[in-house]
């Protein structure tokens, strides 16, 4: 068989892969580069709307202080457009996407470091802001967790002064009305908290104090509004990512506890044990953590560029390529496309706050700054 006949064959079936809704396009040259936000900003919430588009709200700019500006990114665009400002300036708050669409932001600090209870729902439909009723304790640096039934678990925290907080409570969209939903084992700010399959919640590890972290993790369950003592981390930990795999295992990953740590470990909701995991080849920490759609999980930032992915399957990391900029506290959102955006954060050297974003390309294992076109002379799958 000669050479070009090889190669028709090869093109014929390209052509019977391509159809329908597998069409791939070759990306044959580079377009515009987006522009990077419109406010440097860190300790700041994003969250991926029903429509595609990122919301950027909050945080802090050493030039500005903390923020209530708002803007979103629209990927298909490439670019940024201001928002309406929220009332009330936060950082360190959570932002939850709705079973509606609308996003929920909780909590935080203002510029004078106190803990806010204030709370503030955005319909992006209309770009408008309505308060919601307070917390019953002001914190930061607390959990926010969307259940099953669509109520709002927040959890831990610190109130003002840096005190740190055991209490949860759970705020309901439809008659918006806070209740108490107990309290922790142990006081804890900067946890993680992870929704398992069975509706419960696993919150495990973060700070009983300032540069005091935990190994504590509890599971709440929702229908009896209780708490349950699960095993410890196998090391206490904070400043670390947790992200739940597709067997259902929550995946813990690097952190702080006077080192920063590059070892990870699991814990299976069925056993209720944990067991450790592959190390990464960095250690992170306030770093991005992303489960992408292929089932990996991407590693990223945390006081250096370097970015890896890790196979459940295997048990295994693989690095990918490197970002621009080292970063700390840059929230990650994954987009319609796959592809996973990491926005702003913090400088590793300073506390110098970025606008740059950075968009990682999963088939390829690239970075770029957002809305480049990466992907030249390869295959780049559709949006859909």
């Amino acid at each position: 068989m000669s050479a070009l006949h090889r190669f028709a064959i090869r093109i014929s079936r390209l052509s019977l892969f391509s159809l329908g809704t597998l069409l791939f396009a070759v990306v044959l040259s580079s377009v515009a580069i987006a522009q990077p936000m419109a406010t440097a900003r860190m300790y700041h919430g994003a969250t991926l709307l029903p429509s595609g588009k990122v919301l950027v709200e909050g945080g802090f700019s050493e030039t500005l202080g903390v923020l209530s500006s708002v803007e979103s990114y629209d990927p298909s665009a490439r670019v940024w457009t201001a928002g309406a400002n929220m009332a009330q300036a936060r950082q360190s708050h959570t932002a939850t996407l709705l079973p509606d669409g609308k996003v929920l932001v909780i909590g935080g600090s203002n510029a004078g470091g106190a803990a806010l209870a204030s709370v503030e729902r955005y319909d992006p439909a209309n770009n408008t802001w309505t308060n919601r009723a307070s917390l019953a304790v002001a914190r930061y640096e607390h959990t926010a967790t969307l259940l099953d039934s669509g109520k709002v678990l927040v959890v831990g925290g610190s109130m003002t002064g840096g005190v740190v907080l055991a209490s949860a409570e759970l705020y309901d969209p439809a008659t918006n009305v806070w209740s108490s939903a107990g309290s922790l084992p142990t006081a804890t700010a900067l946890p993680t908290a992870t929704r398992l399959a069975s509706g419960t919640v696993l919150v495990a590890g973060g700070m009983t104090a300032p540069l005091s972290p935990t190994a504590q993790a509890a599971i709440y369950d929702p229908v009896s509004n209780t708490w349950l003592t699960a095993a410890p981390l196998s090391l206490t930990r904070g400043s670390h990512a947790a992200t739940l795999l597709p067997s259902g295992a929550v995946f813990i990953v690097g952190g702080w506890n006077g080192f920063t740590r590059a070892n990870t470990e699991q814990f299976d909701p069925s056993l209720g044990t944990w067991s450790a995991s592959a190390s990464m080849a960095s250690p992170r920490l306030g770093f991005a953590l992303a489960p992408l759609s292929s089932g990996f999980v991407l590693a990223a930032a945390g006081g250096n560029t370097s970015s890896e992915v890790y196979d459940p399957t295997g048990n295994a990391w693989h690095a990918v390529g490197s970002m621009a900029t080292s970063r700390y506290n840059a929230p990650v959102v994954r987009i319609s496309t796959g592809r996973v955006l990491v926005i702003g954060g913090r400088k590793s050297s300073g506390t110098i706050a970025l606008d740059s974003v950075e968009e990682y390309e999963p088939w390829s294992g690239r970075w770029a700054p957002a809305g480049e076109r990466i992907f030249i002379g390869v295959f780049e799958p559709p949006a859909s």
